[in-house]
């Protein structure tokens, strides 16, 4: 039998693990209002406030699963076959320096949104430099998905060639 911490087994318990840590610990968060993630900033922020355990789950489940995947995608390059593997390891890090990105937006989440959105809920007021941070922390967002997205494209394309 083969060792499960080796080669393909390896890298598909780690995707497979990083698909099942988000859907455990992003999947609450369907109770809530989609305005939580993308509603005005005032409602968002109430329901931030009013949810903050499943916010903080959430966000905690992003990066945890975002991490995972990164990590299987590292293992890939010996396994696709010798033609893929320069291609594979370069989806690798494009993937790992879109995620890290992605890991800016939920820092922001995890560590200021939370305190901004107690703040609103209990005196109507924004900290001054939020809409900054949350721009930003869409910003990075956007092009997490358009590098991460460019990386499983190549990903794909190091499969094919191997």
């Amino acid at each position: 039998m083969a060792d499960p911490v080796e080669g393909a087994r390896f890298a598909g318990l780690l995707l497979a693990g990083s698909g099942l840590a988000g859907a455990l610990l992003v999947g609450p968060s369907a109770f809530v209002s989609p305005a939580i993630w993308n509603g005005p900033e005032d409602v968002a922020l109430r329901l931030i406030a009013r949810h903050r355990l499943i916010w903080r789950t959430a966000n905690v489940g992003f990066a945890l699963a975002t991490v995972m995947t990164a990590a299987g995608l590292f293992v890939l390059p010996s396994e696709v076959g010798e033609r893929g593997a320069s291609l594979a390891l370069a989806a690798a890090v494009t993937f790992a320096l879109a995620g890290t990105l992605w890991l800016i937006t939920l820092s922001i989440r995890l560590a200021v949104t939370p305190g901004v959105a107690s703040g609103f809920a209990s005196d109507g007021t924004v900290d001054p430099v939020f809409p900054a941070l949350a721009r930003l922390g869409g910003a990075t967002y956007v092009a997490f998905i358009f590098i991460g997205g460019a990386a499983m494209v190549a990903l794909c394309a190091a499969i094919l060639i191997g």
